[in-house]
């Protein structure tokens, strides 16, 4: 209730700012050149300057093999591309045409090459009519073959090889404008102009679904569904639909949590055999999330909150039952010690309170190291620079906290409660009654001499455990004669079907012995380790994704339209290549008052470099040359052509060329560079402001020339490049090397009081974030060994048996990560948040098993190896299974998810788990088994001993507390 009244559970508004890191030179080196441009053109330009993000495409494919450019053909598409146009918002965010000051021709639409006009009658042209225009686009499409030129942009790729020349396919493009009207930038209230645009493509997008009869279905959105119209099939695509869409899918998936929480739900039942402590377990640990968000939001005071991070839920289920598990185990374990300390009376009044005594010093330490690493585990990605995955990691720590609590305050209360209401004292009377007691009351006669289960006898007992099931065994007395009540009925403790398995199959098997050589422990040991140094060196090669991230499914609309962009048509637009600006005079951007948990506020104010004179002589002739090595430098890698700018005259946008020769033609003979300071910034400033016929906009000339309050601030040089947005990030990060080289060069030959230059792209900042998330991902690795292993240590107190541990926890993430790349995969995000998570559950299973081997020496004092190992396998072996299939089941439902981010997720859950049980119960117990230790070796009382120190961390204390506790008060000091 304090959550749904504070607002706790409100998600964040979502932004195109959400991965970017503001702390990286890309990122403020781009902010300072749109925070300068919106300076220097005030309001002057709302909605003059093309949107990128908010472009909307249109593609059509003609079935037949023959020319889509038919009279019938192009009155459909007219009727489908009017639908764009019918709401009203349009007017509120067209693209204006600076000089009418009206909406701009929709150029790039079929129906306005073919109607001319855009009022959208759609009349049926005729034959001779529609065929004339088409001739004008083949010849053009033929004729320009050094770029796209406008013909070759409705034209797919094997135009130009047929013969006669025709093509099959067709698309639109629809530019919006920027910033909207009230805004004097982009980048500023971005939010704000964000829901304009929204609200806008909402409309549009329901007079598509209304045109094409469009409707979702469970777990199935409509564009997973091809869409036509007479015969044409038609697809549609844009930034803010996705941005639309992905917000709708991530809605639906989340409720596919239910299905998780059900499956882990049945299984805790089936497993513990009590439906009162499923019940109240499965509250206590749904309950820990919303207790996170009001801790996250009102004590943490991090207001950023989005869908993404619900996905910790799906971590919750898994951890919180398996810490519900060991404290179940426990309560079962202490039944034995209880009876004794009561001297088999089950009836005597502490029995109950020596009970949950022995039970919570059984289990606190193993349920608190576990959480205690997954919560550094996660914790760890604090050190991302990314804030979506940076507040993941807290929110999944916090959750872990909360549900460790929970586990050690609510989970003694449930269990106490079932046995004192329905097997104590038999509310229920389909619930079975304790099976320390007799049908008739009578309580179990035990020797209190009993010191072991059986071990020191040569005996291998089956200490009682959680639940029941398909078989029993009989509880040994210390001389090896079954336990009875005084009726003379044998005592009996039931195993569960995985408590079987472990018995009666793992735990013998790894034993098989072959003169003298334990060969399936050998085997195994020696397959696992193979594999991981296999997995260790995949692992090394994973490096950044080759493509951009796609979080919607390879069947939906957008995810093809996109690849069809690229694949299926003979020319593309300027906007689908990576563009890159040259700043002189910034001197950098001002993020003080930021607040990096709300990216899309206040995100700072660009610096000038007080000192930039474009007056000097060398500075205009500096600048001159820079735009003559931007045209003539090489391409990079990955290019469509051999140049670093692309071969479309407005890949280069330079005007001071253009501003030289109208200079000239004013006042000949004075030069730019020979005329008087106050006469140059005046015609400069005049230019700017003239419309002229040089090829630059008004628009253009206001974003080059940056005159501020009447002084030249700035001065930029647009260009774009010929490598695709879609390309590789290697190829990416070899174009931000260049331009970043190329600026040095141009910082060079400016002067030195006027020598601040850089170049800013779009797509810099994305290969940033890709490198943040590698550099991140590494060190919260190199955050999280140090500490898994102390906690290891501290843990098991013996160096041998952690150094086992931290080896195969290295393993399972190299094997996990190796097998990412054997699949073609990448260090995206999925991997990188996935990475953290394997850490988490692998030291989980590891400590578990490691703990009860420790304990066998400690507590039940079996020294040979062969023993020990044998109780950590009977006793936890399948604890640790249940926990791996209960992790497994809150992952099955991420499956059944749309957006490709949640299936990668449970993919990469459903690996850690099996690598995670095959290491812990393979390699990790084997190699306990083949090498031990035995006693007390290299435990670290041993190493004190070593060196003459182990007064110092109280060797007779430690000598007394490895007995059995045969007290109350000796186990309320393990408590």
């Amino acid at each position: 209730m304090a959550g749904i009244f504070s607002g706790s559970y409100t998600l964040s508004e979502q932004s195109q700012y959400d991965w970017d890191i503001p702390d990286s030179e890309t990122s403020k080196n781009l902010e300072a050149i749109q925070d300068a441009k919106a300076l220097a053109s005030g309001e002057q330009l709302s909605r003059q300057q093309k949107a990128d993000f908010p472009s909307f495409f249109l593609m059509y494919d003609w079935g037949n093999d023959e020319s889509i450019f038919t009279p019938e053909n192009v009155k459909t598409i007219c009727e489908i591309e009017a639908k764009f146009f019918e709401p009203s918002r349009y007017q509120k965010v067209c693209l204006i045409n600076g000089t009418s000051g009206a909406c701009q021709n929709p150029e790039k639409t079929v129906t306005w090459v073919f109607y001319g006009n855009t009022d959208f009658t759609c009349n049926l042209l005729s034959e001779a009519e529609v065929n004339a225009t088409a001739t004008v686009l083949y010849q053009d499409a033929i004729d320009d073959t050094t770029w796209e030129g406008d013909g070759s942009f409705f034209m797919d790729s094997a135009t130009r090889t047929r013969s006669p020349v025709y093509t099959k396919r067709t698309k639109s493009q629809i530019r919006l404008g920027e910033p909207l009207d009230g805004y004097v930038s982009p980048n500023r209230d971005v939010l704000d102009q964000q829901k304009e645009y929204n609200k806008f493509y909402e409309d549009v997008q329901s007079n598509y679904f209304s045109l094409f009869s469009m409707k979702d279905e469970f777990q199935r959105s409509a564009y997973r569904e091809e869409q036509s119209r007479n015969g044409i099939n038609v697809a549609w695509y844009s930034g803010t639909l996705i941005q639309i869409e992905v917000s709708r899918l991530i809605i639906g998936d989340l409720t596919l949590a239910i299905l998780s929480i059900l499956a882990v739900f049945l299984w805790m039942w089936y497993h513990v055999k009590s439906l009162w402590i499923s019940c109240f377990s499965m509250m206590q640990i749904v309950l820990s999330l919303p207790v996170t968000f009001v801790i996250y939001r009102n004590v943490y005071q991090i207001p950023y909150l989005s869908a993404f991070h619900f996905l910790t839920i799906f971590l919750v289920l898994g951890i919180g039952a398996d810490d519900v598990f060991v404290f179940v185990d426990g309560w079962r374990l202490a039944k034995m010690d209880a009876l004794k300390m009561t001297g088999g009376n089950a009836r005597d009044p502490r029995y109950l309170e020596d009970r949950m005594y022995a039970a919570y010093a059984r289990t606190i330490e193993a349920v608190f190291n576990t959480s205690f690493t997954t919560i550094v585990a996660f914790l760890a990605t604090i050190v991302s620079p990314l804030l979506p995955i940076q507040t993941f990691g807290v929110i999944a720590a916090t959750a872990i906290f909360i549900n460790f609590l929970f586990v050690i305050t609510l989970t003694p209360a449930i269990v106490m409660t079932q046995y004192i209401i329905f097997q104590k004292n038999g509310f229920c009377g389909c619930c079975k009654k304790d099976d320390e007691e007799s049908e008739n009351g009578q309580v179990v006669a035990v020797k209190s001499a009993v010191e072991s289960k059986g071990v020191k006898s040569g005996k291998s007992i089956q200490m009682s455990r959680l639940g029941s099931g398909p078989t029993e065994t009989k509880e040994l007395k210390e001389d090896g004669e079954p336990l009875t009540d005084r009726d003379g009925n044998e005592h009996k403790s039931e195993e569960n079907f995985l408590e079987y398995i472990s018995k009666h199959y793992y735990s013998p098997c790894m034993r098989t012995d072959i003169k003298g050589w334990h060969v399936v422990a050998v085997g195994v040991a020696i397959f696992f380790l193979v594999y991981g140094i296999v997995g260790i060196s995949f692992a090394a090669q994973l490096s950044t994704p080759d493509d951009a991230t796609n979080f919607l499914p390879d069947d939906h609309m957008f995810t093809k339209a996109t690849e069809s962009l690229e694949d299926d048509y003979l020319a593309g637009t300027l906007d689908r290549y990576v563009s890159v600006d040259f700043a002189f005079g910034i001197a950098g951007f001002d993020r003080s008052g930021f607040n990096r948990f709300i990216p899309a506020e206040n995100r700072g104010k660009v610096v000038f470099q007080d000192t930039f004179d474009f007056y000097q002589t060398q500075s205009q002739i500096a600048f001159n040359t820079s735009c003559t090595l931007a045209r003539q430098k090489g391409s990079v890698d990955g290019s469509d052509f051999s140049t670093l700018l692309h071969p479309d005259p407005e890949a280069l946008l330079c005007f001071y060329p253009l501003f030289e020769n109208w200079f000239n033609a004013r006042n000949s003979p004075e030069t730019p560079t020979s005329t008087t300071r106050t006469k140059f910034f005046t015609e400069l400033q005049l230019y700017r402001n003239t419309t002229t016929s040089d090829g630059l906009s008004n628009a253009d000339k206001q974003r080059l020339i940056g005159f501020i309050d009447g002084q030249l601030k700035f001065v930029l040089i647009e260009t774009t490049s010929s490598l695709k947005q879609n390309s590789a990030t290697k190829n990416k990060a070899k174009l931000k090397d260049t331009y970043t080289d190329l600026a040095g060069e141009m910082s060079s030959m400016m002067p030195t009081d006027s020598n601040s230059v850089f170049a800013a792209g779009s797509e810099f900042t994305e290969v940033t974030t890709e490198e943040g998330i590698v550099t991140g991902f590494f060190q919260g690795l190199a955050i999280v060994f140090p500490v898994a292993f102390v906690v290891l240590i501290i843990a098991t107190h013996n160096i041998l048996v952690s150094m086992y541990a931290i080896l195969s926890i290295g393993f399972i993430v190299s094997c996990v990560l190796g097998l990412i790349k054997m699949a073609g995969g990448a260090l995206g995000i999925s991997e990188s948040v996935a990475g953290v998570i394997v850490i988490g559950f692998s030291v989980d299973y590891v400590i578990h098993l490691g703990h009860m081997f420790v304990v066998a020496y400690h507590e039940e004092k079996i020294a040979p190896h062969l023993g020990r190992f044998t109780f950590a396998a009977e006793t936890m072996a399948g604890t640790v299974i249940a926990g791996g299939i209960t992790t497994l089941g809150a992952a099955l439902p991420l499956f059944g998810c749309q957006l490709t981010f949640f299936p990668d997720m449970g993919a990469l859950m459903a690996t850690t788990i099996a690598f995670s049980l095959c290491y812990s119960i393979g390699f990790f117990m084997a190699i306990l088994l083949l090498i031990g230790p035995d006693g007390d070796f290299t435990d670290l009382l041993w190493f004190a001993k070593l060196c003459g120190i182990g007064h110092w961390f109280g060797e007779a204390h430690s000598n007394e507390k490895s007995k059995k506790m045969e007290s109350k008060e000796q186990i309320d000091r393990v408590a």
